[in-house]
């Protein structure tokens, strides 16, 4: 029998049994939303394995929505099951491609490869484009422009993907007649992308407009109209210094309607580390407290902070690490802690360990512990100064996009290194940059030229 033949019998006997196992699916992948979730996971395997391809994609679909890296990363393993019999599958293939050169750079050059391709035969994954472009590229804005000309002059591009894309954009000033003409009346798909917009644009350009803003975000939260988590973000989006100036009294005012909430809480509390701003700090405290014992990693990683820092709390060493070590999952409280423990202030140094703790935080991502790490071997109380270090994270945290202040400048210029040293530095500095796109370099001129002169028509 030929395999055409054998193929299409196949096909046949999967449509007769069709019909039971779609509704099998279906119900499983209910099931995936509720309490019964990891039986769900093993039900769809059984049928994924065996050769289901509606079972294939939709447990594909289900790590692909995954925000670990290690259960992201099966996704791949089902994707490339279904991918070769499903458009529908290969679209999904793609954008889990770009979701996942976020968590492997190396993946970054297959991702634009695909990308582009696709975006050139089927216009359906601009906004992928322009995510895909924000985080890889330093300079994005002239590709990004592009892409959203591109998507703009296509009929098949749908309003709620224009206005994310605009909502990726540093400055959004080019496309205001843009973004104003679909947020006239937004549905609940895109509201939030649309306050946020005009939140950031308004940071910018028209700090006036901010006040009504602020009104209309709060009675959309109050309809449910915007989730906690978007409500999170909007403030978060007020509180920040970019882009524009930070506006924290109107940050409080826009949280307001929720502030019982743990989530809008904990990012509040976080802005009065330094100075009381709205919140009573006894009251603050004790919530704080009672989060720390309910297991809330970020309450512990804030206590920790206020006894390390000694700004609002006497500062207090043995009780800034009994909190720190509490938050091990956090990249900023391994950092603080491993500073911690290489001042001495605990009665003694523990120099491999406080230098462990910062370096898995740096590469968690956390690269501001790259600037810390410069620091403490350019000359810190208890460590002996080590200038090669020092000179290898400083030009770590700058690749990293870091931006060094004045003084951080001038210790490194002090650092006189003679012609072995430097070569053994730049040595030290690609291979901590090891497995980034620094090393893999398929975002290069070439790429982008090229990228540019085709212009995604």
């Amino acid at each position: 029998m030929s395999i055409v033949k054998h193929s299409i019998i196949i096909l046949l006997l999967m449509a007769l049994d069709g019909c039971s196992i779609v509704k099998d699916t279906d119900l499983i992948r209910d099931q995936l939303n509720s309490d019964s979730q990891q039986q769900a996971i093993i039900k769809l395997q059984a049928l994924a394995e065996s050769g289901y391809l509606d079972a294939q994609l939709s447990l594909a679909n289900h790590y692909a929505s995954s925000f670990e890296p290690d259960v992201l990363k099966k996704a791949e393993y089902w994707y490339d099951k279904t991918r070769p019999y499903s458009d529908k599958a290969q679209l999904r293939y793609i954008r889990w491609l770009a979701k996942f050169s976020e968590v492997d750079l190396l993946y970054g050059g297959k991702a634009l490869t695909a990308l582009r391709e696709r975006q050139d035969s089927h216009s359906d994954v601009g906004l992928e484009l322009v995510r895909f472009f924000a985080f890889h590229d330093d300079e994005p804005h002239v590709l990004q422009q592009i892409i959203i000309n591109s998507m703009l002059a296509s009929p098949h591009t749908k309003d709620g993907d224009i206005v994310r894309a605009i909502n990726v954009l540093a400055d959004s000033s080019l496309y205001v007649n843009e973004f104003n003409k679909r947020c006239v009346r937004p549905g609940e798909n895109i509201l939030y992308y649309c306050l946020r917009i005009k939140v950031r644009f308004s940071k910018q350009h028209s700090p006036d407009q901010l006040d009504d803003l602020v009104d209309y975000i709060k009675l959309a939260y109050k309809k449910q109209k915007l989730s906690v988590e978007n409500l999170a973000s909007l403030v978060r989006t007020l509180a920040s210094k970019e882009p524009g100036s930070a506006y924290i009294g109107l940050a409080y005012a826009a949280a307001e309607p929720a502030l019982d909430n743990d989530i809008i809480f904990l990012l509040l509390a976080n802005l009065e580390q330094k100075e009381q701003i709205g919140m009573e700090f006894e009251a603050m405290q004790a919530r704080l407290n009672d989060l720390h014992n309910a297991g809330r990693q970020e309450a512990s990683l804030i206590l920790g902070g206020l006894y390390d820092k000694g700004k609002r709390l006497p500062r207090d060493p043995w009780k800034a690490e009994k909190y720190l070590v509490a938050a091990p999952d956090l990249p900023k409280a391994r950092n603080l802690l491993g500073q911690l423990y290489l001042s001495g202030s605990l009665g003694k140094s523990d120099l491999q360990g406080g230098v462990d703790l910062m370096l898995s935080a740096a590469r968690q991502d956390y690269s501001k512990a790259y600037r810390d790490l410069a620091r403490v071997f350019g000359g810190s109380p208890g460590v002996k100064k080590n200038p090669i270090f020092s000179h290898v994270f400083y030009q770590v945290y700058q690749l990293m996009g870091g931006d060094l202040s004045l003084k951080d400048h001038e210790k490194l210029s002090t650092f006189k290194l003679d012609t072995a040293q430097r070569d053994k530095a730049e040595q030290m500095v690609t291979t901590e940059l090891k497995g980034s796109y620094y090393e893999a370099d398929w975002l290069n001129t070439a790429q982008r030229d090229k990228f540019s002169s085709t212009q995604l028509q």
